[in-house]
C-alpha cells in the first residue's frame, strides 16, 4: 500500500511540477529552507530541477518538487500579512 501510495503521491508532484510557469507566484511547501516554507514568491527561470525565484526581495534557487503554483490573482489577505509582521518582530 504505502508503495501505491508514495508512488501517486510522486506522480501527483511531477504533474504539478511541470505546470509551473515564468512570471508566475508559486508557494514554498517543503522543508528546502526552513526561513521559506510557507512563503510565496516570483519564479524567475527553471533550471533542472531548481526554479530561480524572487521572495521578498532576495534570489533564491528552490527545488522544483517543494513548489506549488498560486493563482495569478492570489494575494495574502492584509490582515494575515499585519499579523506575520508582527509575530516575525517579536
Amino acid at each position: 500500500m504505502r508503495l501505491i501510495n508514495s508512488t501517486a503521491s510522486a506522480a501527483n508532484s511531477a504533474s504539478e511540477a511541470h505546470n509551473l510557469i515564468s512570471g508566475r507566484r508559486a508557494l514554498i511547501m517543503t522543508p528546502e529552507r526552513a526561513n521559506l516554507i510557507g512563503r510565496s514568491g516570483l519564479l524567475l527561470h527553471a533550471d533542472g530541477d531548481h526554479w530561480l525565484m524572487v521572495v521578498d526581495g532576495n534570489r533564491y534557487r528552490v527545488l522544483t518538487c517543494s513548489l506549488m503554483q498560486l493563482p495569478d490573482d492570489f494575494t495574502p489577505p492584509p490582515k494575515a500579512a499585519a499579523m506575520w509582521r508582527i509575530a516575525k518582530c517579536a
